[in-house]
């Protein structure tokens, strides 16, 4: 008589898999949803951002244009946490109105809602903190923490804060903006030329910053170098 058994490793994850099935029910109680907090959530805050953004436009005094520019960034940053929400499938109960949302309500961020469901649902989420495979929150050895200039390790504890996500998102649209643009092969040259344009940074400064997040994004596998026009 053959004996059969799961091999461990297999066990493993099945014991794994089992803990996340218990937390979830033990969780579903407080993760409901309803159509009429988040549409009404939706509904409110891009009546409020169309209704700042003409005030921004209209008002014709400085004071007043401050103010309200003020309050339409507030409420932009609410529209991606909405989003975010959204992108989780937590904002309603139905999946495609919460995929429709979440594409509506990252619009006045200029965020890409596929290419953040990649970064942050799949490579964040699924593989948190893990080295090499998380993308948007890439972790650092100890000896490349070491290595660093002082003022990389310094920045690199304020992303890795808890009010550091502010500083993260602010200072990433760049980055996120080459991870776009590589989706279609491109030049050095023509990744320096779209970001000036976009941003403001001169071209040396710009050229040297690319190469060095090309060569890290290579060392990761993310990105590959070949000829021209292959």
């Amino acid at each position: 008589m053959t004996d059969f058994s799961i091999p461990a490793a297999d066990a493993e994850r099945a014991v794994r898999a089992r803990k996340r099935r218990e937390l979830r029910e033990i969780l579903r109680p407080y993760g409901t949803s309803s159509y009429f907090t988040g549409l009404g959530l939706a509904g409110l805050d891009l009546a409020l951002f169309v209704s700042l953004s003409t005030l921004v436009v209209a008002l014709p005094n400085v004071p007043g244009k401050l103010l309200s520019s003020i309050a339409l960034a507030l409420i932009m940053s609410r529209l991606f946490v909405l989003g975010h929400d959204a992108g989780h499938h937590s904002l309603t109960p139905s999946r495609r109105i919460n995929t429709i949302l979440a594409r509506i309500l990252f619009l006045p961020t200029y965020s890409c809602f596929s290419l953040w469901q990649a970064g942050h649902n799949v490579a964040h989420h699924g593989f948190a903190g893990l080295k090499g495979r998380d993308i948007p929150w890439v972790p650092l050895s100890p000896d490349e923490y070491i290595s660093r200039p002082r003022m990389s390790r310094w920045l690199y504890r304020v992303y890795r804060s808890w009010w550091g996500a502010g500083v993260y998102y602010g200072l990433d649209s760049v980055g996120a903006r080459i991870w776009a643009l590589l989706a279609e092969p491109r030049s050095v040259a023509e990744l320096v030329t779209t970001i000036v344009d976009e941003f403001d940074v001169t071209p040396e400064r710009c050229e040297r910053d690319l190469l060095a997040l090309l060569d890290d994004l290579a060392a990761r596998g993310l990105v590959r170098e070949q000829p021209a026009g292959a």
